[in-house]
């Protein structure tokens, strides 16, 4: 028997009780409820293709985007990878990938070097991807074994997690740019399997000549959120990264294979045996699941908690030698107790939060963003409507100025139509904090300017103060993207506001800061929302 051929068939026959069957794996690949544990781990490889309906801007965006890569896969490296037509439709990305033969193009990656008749291809890139892909507990079992068919056979498996990323942008009706990505994967079952290795693994031309059929996982169609620089020019870089980042969180949610999974190993503080080799960043969300008998008596994976990366990400960009005592350090953001054993699910997620929110200082809606620079810290944009009293009415309400108004003695008759509403615009941070099961406590601090609508009658008003804030919160997270909380905020008011003669010669200034600290209410006491994506 030819030895690299021996070699693969032994890997091949101990794969096979560990493998479930080719319909069951498809039907897997999808993220349902229950299934997130139904695919094992292990490093996926990528391929992309991208295609563009000839614009210019879309043009521009590829040639960035076919740069960006991620630490999480390998990259399984096409002849062509851009191209110009129209791939608006399944059938027609169907065809391309076809007479492209990408299948055998990916399987080049894998098999880049035909030694001769009596040993086949080259297992080179199969040992050092799989020696890459182990974990501790791989590379025990492969010394225990004296043997390294159990690295082969990881390498083996990791065939069969090549996927195919095909993008076409695009000009949608409302000549904005769009992102339409096509997810595909390499069908390496065991009839494919055997059928290479018995037919075609001795043949120089094998790889070429074989067939590798590709597998539909899913399919996505959205606008790109489209950057600018300073001089309103599109920044076609940021653009790109964007819609890189926006595929990946689409693929880590919905493709269990892009799922990072592991166990956990310590609880006090929880730790776990994956870093930057799996793409980790701080604040990385991950469940913790754990398999649990339904009504029916079958295994499902239910969610006991969830945590999110800590600022301490372990460095395993390197092979594992089986003695690894690096590890990322998570921290619990809710649910219940974690323990050894659990095992860390990958949940992508966008990171932006919308925040409405009523306080005895105003009412309004703030935007947040989760920054990944440190745990739990946000930066957040707000606009709101401060309260205070009426200068005229002296009723507690959303806080009105007027351009126009007539004092005769105590009293002060305005018209409506000279009426401006207060607003406020600002920018800052927040830091939140969580314990217990699901509790949280946050602190933050902002700034920002107050602005007057045009009144009724066409007239503006010229005012320039600024404000800083303190927030205080105290919430109770109810699920991963949904908070309610109690807040405390104090604010203060600073600038220069507008002069009104009052006659005599005579003038007074309102609108600047010293009037708006007596007017609104600094302090203000109210209740909120967090719904996060």
């Amino acid at each position: 028997m030819k030895k690299n051929l021996l070699t693969l068939c032994v890997v091949a026959a101990t794969m096979l009780p560990a493998t479930a069957l080719a319909q069951q794996e498809v039907e897997n690949l999808t993220v349902r409820k229950g299934n997130e544990l139904s695919r094992e781990y292990l490093r996926p490889s990528m391929s992309s293709l991208y295609f563009t309906d000839g614009s210019y801007e879309a043009n521009q965006i590829v040639k960035y985007l076919q740069q960006i890569n991620s630490e999480q896969y390998d990259v399984n490296r096409l002849e062509k990878t851009i191209s110009e037509g129209d791939l608006s439709s399944r059938e027609l990305v169907d065809v391309v990938l076809d007479s492209w033969k990408v299948g055998n193009q990916i399987m080049g990656n894998w098999f880049p070097e035909f030694i001769n008749e009596q040993e086949g291809y080259s297992l080179k890139v199969l040992e050092g991807r799989g020696k890459y892909a182990a974990t501790d507990a791989d590379v025990l079992r492969s010394e225990a074994s004296h043997r390294k068919s159990v690295l082969n056979n990881l390498g083996e498996k990791l065939i069969d997690r090549s996927y195919v990323k095909v993008c076409y942008l695009y000009k949608g009706k409302q000549n904005e740019t769009r992102l339409k990505t096509y997810i595909y994967k390499l069908n390496f079952n065991d009839e494919v399997r055997t059928n290479f290795y018995d037919n075609y693994f001795n043949r120089p031309d094998g790889v070429q000549k074989a067939t590798f059929p590709l597998v539909f996982v899913m399919e996505d169609d959205s606008s790109l959120t489209v950057f600018k620089d300073r001089e309103g020019n599109i920044d076609y870089g940021s653009t790109a990264m964007s819609a890189f980042e926006y595929i990946d969180r689409k693929l880590s949610s919905k493709v269990n294979d892009f799922k990072v999974q592991t166990a956990v190993i310590e609880t006090s503080p929880i730790r776990a045996k994956i870093g930057y080799k799996e793409g980790l960043r701080i604040d990385d969300r991950y469940d913790v699941m754990e398999l649990v008998l339904d009504s029916e008596g079958k295994e499902v994976a239910k969610r006991k908690a969830v945590v999110r990366v800590d600022s301490y990400i372990a460095d395993n960009r390197s092979e594992a030698t089986g003695e690894t005592t690096d590890m990322t350090k998570f921290y619990k953001l809710l649910g219940g107790r974690v323990q050894e054993g659990m095992t860390l699910v990958k949940k992508g997620e966008v990171g932006t939060s919308v925040i409405p929110y009523a306080s005895l200082s105003g009412v309004g809606l703030m935007l947040d963003y989760r920054t990944k620079w440190y745990p739990g810290l946000f930066v957040y944009l707000k606009g709101d409507l401060p309260v205070g009293k009426d200068y005229v009415t002296g009723k507690q309400e959303i806080n009105k100025a007027y351009s126009k108004f007539t004092i005769s003695g105590d009293n002060i008759t305005v018209d409506k139509k000279d009426a401006h509403t207060i607003f406020r615009l600002g920018l800052g941070v927040m830091k939140e904090f969580y314990f217990a099961r699901n509790l949280v406590v946050g602190a933050g601090v902002g700034a920002g300017r107050l602005f007057a609508t045009e009144s009724e009658n066409k007239q503006k008003l010229d005012f320039k103060v600024l404000y800083g804030e303190a927030i205080g919160r105290f919430g109770i997270q109810f699920s991963p993207n949904f908070q309610l909380f109690a807040q405390a905020d104090y604010n203060y008011y600073f600038g220069d506001g507008v002069e009104y003669s009052i006659g005599y010669g005579k003038t007074v200034k309102l609108y600047d800061g010293e009037y708006f600290n007596k007017q609104l209410n600094k302090l203000g006491i109210g209740v909120g929302a967090k719904i996060s994506f």
